[in-house]
């Protein structure tokens, strides 16, 4: 299995791929965790990736699929992986398509995250209290992050609903909530 988690930021997508990674054994993989390695570790890529994300903006398409594709397992994984907050824009799903192309391997599904803005604005100012030393979470720099989010998502939600890849998930119940309704949606994919 091999799905695709995407939201707003605050809308519980690395909650519910964790539990998506315990249920089916799957790898996680996060775009947002692996941007916050380089950028903890000070590479050269870090800077770069800083140089945007503490701005609000979308890191450029290659940087962000570079981290990707080196992350990905060596071989095919046979339990499956998720890709958790990839693809966010147009051009990451056909350079997603070639990788997966040439590797044998499927998008069984596009899990996406309804939340109003309001919603999506409470839940990251509860995150930026939890997490001081995250320099993406000031109000500012939040909302540039939903305005960008929601400027590239409708395009990437388009082509994915065209090829019945599209499962729309509300996420403003409890946790437990989200996750049968994913656990529902999803249960026909191996």
């Amino acid at each position: 299995m091999i799905v695709s988690i995407l939201g707003p930021s605050g809308s519980g997508k690395d909650t519910q791929a964790k539990l998506l990674v315990d249920r089916y054994n799957l790898i996680n993989i996060s775009t947002g965790r692996l941007m916050r390695e380089e950028i903890d570790k000070a590479t050269k890529t870090g800077q770069i990736i800083d140089s945007y994300i503490s701005k609000g903006k979308w890191v450029p398409d290659n940087i962000t699929f570079e981290l990707l594709k080196h992350n990905l397992p060596k071989s095919k994984n046979e339990q499956g992986y998720v890709l958790n907050g990839f693809p966010r824009t147009e051009a990451q799903i056909f350079l997603l398509d070639d990788l997966l192309k040439k590797r044998e391997e499927a998008l069984d599904a596009v899990i996406h995250f309804m939340l109003d803005d309001e919603e999506v604005m409470r839940r990251m100012r509860k995150q930026a209290d939890e997490e001081e030393e995250r320099s993406d979470l000031q109000t500012k720099i939040m909302k540039q992050r939903l305005l960008s989010y929601k400027l590239t998502i409708k395009p990437v939600l388009s082509e994915y609903k065209s090829r019945g890849k599209l499962i729309q998930v509300d996420a403003s119940p409890s946790i437990e909530e989200v996750n049968k309704s994913i656990m529902e949606k999803i249960k026909d994919i191996k």
